[in-house]
């Protein structure tokens, strides 16, 4: 296998580092404290052509792979901006459709095929979502990491203890090791290869391993971890939706021995 990013990739990371060093973690503090949607941040993605750039060519996308695209998120939240708009960033609210009648000409696809038509959107939901929880567990480490080469106890910063540096040294190679999971549900994807089992697997792993790695990196702070100025306490506020969406944990892992192990179905529809 060929690990080495093209010149087209790099230059997706090398922008996405450009736009999230102008987004630093005091404007996603301001943000997440005013309960407002980063619209600079959106309308630089959109800018620099982030917005849809998986998208078709002919639909006015970018024409770009999801492995692109993971590249991207992996970037922008490891930087700065973690998961990139938590709950407090966003409004929701409500609909409800009641008696609607859709024209035949307004269908889309096979009738009645539609769950299996969205195949194509589930699966690059939870690859780019495990890069969306590899994205704060960095956040979270680098914060961390330094952090304990600035904190001294007893003449010696805390890093150099191994309560603190083993952990952290765990969450790194756990987080590395999920971005492989993902990178290759991500390829197997762009390839028109059946990827379900990948996606799940990349999901479940890369979210534990993301938890882990906000959870020591809280237990480094202290005490200090709640307040809002060391940006921990966020991280972990908005990571948690990861858990959750777009399936919960327990539902990838019911696919995974269901699809890949051939276990019973352990749910009840």
């Amino acid at each position: 296998m060929n690990f080495r990013l093209t010149d087209e990739q790099k230059m997706v990371v090398s922008s996405a580092k450009e736009i999230a060093e102008k987004f630093n973690l005091e404007y996603w503090r301001e943000k997440d404290r005013k309960h407002e949607f980063p619209v600079e941040f959106w309308d630089a993605l959109a800018k620099a052509g982030f917005v849809g750039m998986i998208l078709p060519e002919e639909y006015g996308g970018g024409g770009m792979g999801l492995l692109d695209l993971t590249l991207a998120t992996e970037t922008l939240g490891s930087e700065a901006c973690g998961i990139g708009g938590g709950l407090h960033y966003v409004n929701s609210c409500e609909v409800f459709i009641n008696d609607l009648r859709v024209s035949e000409e307004c269908l889309l696809g096979e009738k009645d095929k539609g769950f299996y038509i969205l195949w194509d959107v589930l699966n690059p939901e939870r690859i780019n979502n495990a890069a969306n929880a590899v994205s704060c567990g960095l956040l979270a480490l680098k914060l961390a990491v330094k952090y304990a080469k600035q904190r001294s106890v007893f003449k010696e910063p805390i890093g150099a203890y191994q309560g603190i540096q083993l952990p952290l040294a765990e969450a790194k190679a756990k987080l590395e090791a999920a971005r492989l999971l993902y990178h290759k549900a991500a390829w197997l994807f762009d390839e028109g290869l059946p990827c379900g089992a990948e996606s799940n697997m990349a999901k479940v792993v890369a979210v534990e391993a993301a938890g882990e790695t906000i959870t020591y990196a809280y237990e480094t702070f202290g005490g200090y971890g709640y307040a809002v100025e060391q940006d921990i306490e966020r991280i972990w506020r908005d990571f948690q939706v990861l858990r959750v969406a777009p399936i919960t944990q327990q539902l990838a892992l019911a696919y995974i021995g269901e699809r890949v192990l051939g276990l019973p179905k352990s749910y009840q529809t």
